[in-house]
This record gives C-alpha cells, sequence and structure tokens, in this order.
C-alpha cells in the first residue's frame, strides 16, 4: 500500500534526521541528505540508524553526490566534508 511506504518513510526520517543533523552544522543540508538517504531501501535506512559508521559512510557518499553536481551550500567543501566525522 503506497500509504503505508509514505507513513513508514515518514517515520524513518523523524528518526534519521536528527542523526545526521549530529553530524552537520547546517540544518538545511541535514534535510537534504535525509531526504536522499531515505530514497533507500528501508533495511538500509534501519541499518544507517543502528550502524555509526554506516551512516557516516553513506553522509560522505551523499556529500560527494552533491558536492561533484554543484550543489553543496556556501561553507566550502572541505568544511562539509569534515563536518560528517564529528560525532562517534
Amino acid at each position: 500500500n503506497p500509504g503505508d511506504e509514505a507513513q513508514t518513510k515518514i517515520l524513518l526520517g523523524g528518526r534519521l534526521y536528527p542523526l545526521i543533523q549530529q553530524r552537520l552544522s547546517d540544518p538545511d543540508l541535514a534535510g537534504i541528505i535525509t531526504l536522499m538517504l531515505l530514497e533507500s531501501d528501508n533495511s538500509d535506512v534501519l541499518r544507517m540508524m543502528e550502524c555509526p559508521w554506516f551512516l557516516g559512510a553513506t553522509i560522505e557518499a551523499a556529500l560527494q553526490v552533491l558536492e561533484a553536481h554543484g550543489m553543496l551550500p556556501e561553507m566550502g567543501n572541505s568544511e562539509a566534508r569534515h563536518l560528517t566525522f564529528t560525532s562517534d
């Protein structure tokens, strides 16, 4: 049921966003990355929430995609990369 899937993504996003925001100083960037990661299978999203290393690696990959497309905020790419490893 598409409605159930949407509700599940909303719940997962509500749990994933704070974990991402802890690693990034920019809440808008955390929101963008949360939306990107919610495109993953639910099992992968659950693994991100359970495994800090996997979450960090996935955030780094998302930042690289944004950087490759010139979509990182004005904070500077090296600072954005550093922020992914500020916790854990």
